[in-house]
This record gives structure tokens, sequence and C-alpha cells, in this order.
């Protein structure tokens, strides 16, 4: 049995509205379709604001979409666009959308580079803006902060970083990770050849 693809996002120019293929929608595709509109609106000179839901509809392209939208065609298009989006996250996202990508941001534990990971948790934390469930800069950090791996979290104490900004401290920890992943390499690379030399 075929399992129903995931919707993507098409929008060939900014002054166009953008398309939402048929599929199973995310919460990251969903994020990705709402900036695009947004982009639309912004670039599309003489558009008012009441007509935004309207002119962005006819990219619905999954049949389902289109069916719920125009049964209630009056009432979406009254609706501002963004609660038309808390409309469409309501009717078209599984249940514990919002729950389960708190989890993630909450229990993912660093792996890989530090800053690859803290992309990919800010990136969550982002879809999660305008619920409950969304954490301010600060509370960002301090999540971050601890479920940093053991080697940098103790690396980070003794370089005694203690920024309360969020960007500052997202810098001044890459800056740490890459000082110990280069020496990593280095010492890596100083094993290979010492190696190398006593075959010799």
């Amino acid at each position: 049995m075929s399992t129903k693809s995931t919707a993507e996002v098409t929008h060939s120019s900014n002054n166009k509205p953008p398309s939402l293929s048929a599929g199973t929608v995310s919460p990251e595709v969903l994020h990705q379709f709402e900036n695009a509109c947004c982009s639309f609106f912004h670039n599309k000179e003489g558009l008012d604001a009441k007509d935004h839901v309207a002119r962005i509809a006819g990219g619905l392209q999954d049949p389902l979409l289109p069916d719920w939208y125009w049964t209630g065609q009056e009432a979406f298009d009254a609706l501002s666009f963004n609660d038309f989006v808390k409309e469409l996250c309501n009717k078209w996202l599984l249940n514990d959308w919002e729950q389960d990508i708190c989890r993630r941001v909450l229990r993912t534990k660093q792996s890989g580079t530090f800053w690859e990971w803290a992309v990919k948790m800010r990136s969550l934390n982002i879809l999660l803006r305008g619920t409950t469930t969304h954490l301010d800069d600060a509370a960002l950090l301090k999540q971050l902060e601890a479920n940093l791996e053991p080697w940098l979290s103790h690396a980070c104490n003794n370089e005694r970083i203690k920024e309360d900004t969020l960007d500052k401290w997202l810098d001044k920890v890459k800056v740490v990770d890459e000082k110990k992943c280069r020496e990593c390499q280095q010492q890596c690379a100083d094993a290979e050849e010492a190696a190398c030399s006593h075959l010799k």
C-alpha cells in the first residue's frame, strides 16, 4: 500500500501567489507556505489585507484542501491571513504536532557539530511561534546549554562563557566548538603520522 507523499511549496515569483502541492501537510511545509504567502503579500502592489486569504486559496492543490476551503469560503475569506493559517493548522496537522516539536526541542541532545545542531533546534522552535510552547531567546539559550555535549559544556565553563543574549552565546560557543574540533583533527593527524613513522 503506497504512502501519501509530503506536500511541497512552489513559488515561481514574489508577485504571484505560491502553490501548496497535493500531499501530506507537515508543520515545516506549512511554515514554508506561510512565508511564501507573506512574501507575495509584501510584493504585490495594491493588494488589500482583506483579500489576502482569497488570493492565495487557489494555490491549495490537494483535492481535500480546496474542498475544505470552498465549503467555508465566505467565512475563511473574512479571516485575517494569520487566523486562516491557524485554521489550516487545526484542520490539517496532526493533533499532537505542537507537542511533538516541543519534545524534540526540549529533549534532543547535541550530536554532530554544535552549529548545525543549534540551527536545527532554532528552526524547530520557529515552528512553535504563536503557540504557548514557543521558547523565547532566554529559554532557548538555557535549553541549548543544558543539552550540549558534556565535553563542550565543560570547555565553555573553562572559557567562562556567561552570555545572556542568545546570538552572542551561540557565536562564542561556536568558536569553542570549532577550536576543539581543530585540536582533535590535529591530534588524529599527529597520531597517524606517528603510527606511519613507527612502521618504517
